[in-house]
């Protein structure tokens, strides 16, 4: 596999995908330029509220392996920009004793992540907010916990500045897969495209990627006290419900599992039959403001890394499938040595 020499590289989009990408490619002595269009605190998929991190995948090493080592860099990032980039909340897994659960059980181990069972003394102990059914099977990670993701990415593009990289504001078209605005190419020796939701518009039945969208209810929390301890952010697999505790200014974030069209005129799920059997402390909590977050979807849910078709200096990345986020870190160095030549692209990963 041929090698590619560092030169000049042009990344489209400030998500975190493309800024991470950005950070690592300065780090490794590339010219690096970010083209992006909105600004970096708007509304985009990488700047909502907040972002769960947990490494359990079930049998997917690689996954977990790559949140595990993202979360060391961004408690990395958030320390060279002095920010808080990640709240240690620890992250509560509910569900079956299936095969997923054993899976994630043995992944944790492969990897090293701390991760263990919960009985149901302990649980009512420690995380009182919760009624687990008789059929749950609970498991506590230590250390995963929320990424305050408005802040996480004010970081990185803090240290890819500090690295040398340019930010550029610009509305970018994609000619013969390369970036244009105002009918001028944008020079460099590799081109990146990161755009998140804007991907499926600018290459058009190239994958099968397609943005679809999220809701979120952010509720007041209970006053804090001997009951209501502060609890971990949590993953409801069989009820397909998550939440994220009050680290933010926005309350408890809770989520169905669901996806919607981004254009859908449709009312958020009503959450509170589902916090009334199993989050019973948020019974009666106090409606705060619904939020919608994009995003790009893959069918197979695994990201996207590949060259254009129609120019082999032009990469495609993306596809976060909602999970992308906290493995920005990591993923980018997969990235960069994927353009570099030093890896080949695993086939899940490829255009589908």
């Amino acid at each position: 596999m041929a090698r590619l020499t560092i030169g000049r590289a042009t990344v489209v989009g400030a998500g975190v995908f493309g800024l991470c990408l950005a950070h690592e490619l300065a780090v490794r002595g590339w010219q690096v330029q970010v083209v992006y269009r909105d600004p970096l605190d708007d509304s985009g998929a990488s700047t909502a509220e907040s972002r769960i991190l947990r490494t359990s995948y079930g049998a997917d090493d690689w996954y977990t392996r790559s949140a595990w080592r993202s979360r060391e860099l961004w408690r990395r990032f958030g320390r060279t920009a002095g920010r808080t980039v990640l709240a240690p909340t620890g992250v509560l897994l509910l569900g079956a004793a299936d095969q997923w659960t054993r899976d994630t059980m043995g992944a944790a181990r492969r990897v090293g992540v701390p991760l263990r069972e919960v009985d149901r003394a302990e649980a009512a102990r420690r995380f009182p907010w919760f009624a687990p059914g008789p059929a749950d099977h609970l498991l506590f990670e230590p250390s995963g916990g929320v990424l305050l993701a408005r802040e996480a990415i004010r970081a990185v593009a803090a240290c890819a500045i500090d690295r040398g990289v340019r930010l550029r504001r610009a509305e970018v078209r994609a000619v013969d897969a390369r970036p244009v605005t105002g009918g001028r190419p944008f020079a460099g020796d590799i081109t990146v495209w990161a755009v998140g939701p804007g991907l499926p518009a600018l290459f058009p039945g190239l994958s099968s990627a397609r943005v679809v969208a999220q809701d979120s209810t952010f509720l007041d929390p209970p006053a804090a006290g001997p009951s209501h301890p502060a609890p971990p952010a949590w993953i409801d697999r069989d009820a397909e419900w998550y939440g994220v505790p009050a680290v933010g200014a926005s309350g408890v974030k809770v989520v169905a599992d669901r996806t919607v069209a981004p254009d859908a005129e449709t009312v958020p799920v009503d959450p509170f039959p589902y916090l009334r059997r199993r989050v019973p402390a948020l019974r009666d909590a106090p409606v705060r403001r619904h939020e919608r977050c994009r995003y790009v979807e893959m069918p197979d849910e695994h990201f996207l890394l590949d060259r254009h078709p129609a120019d082999p200096t032009v990469w495609l990345v993306g596809g976060d499938s909602g999970h992308g986020f906290k493995h920005g870190p990591a993923w980018a160095a997969f990235v960069c040595d994927a353009v570099e030549g030093r890896i080949m692209v695993p086939s899940r990963f490829r255009i589908r």
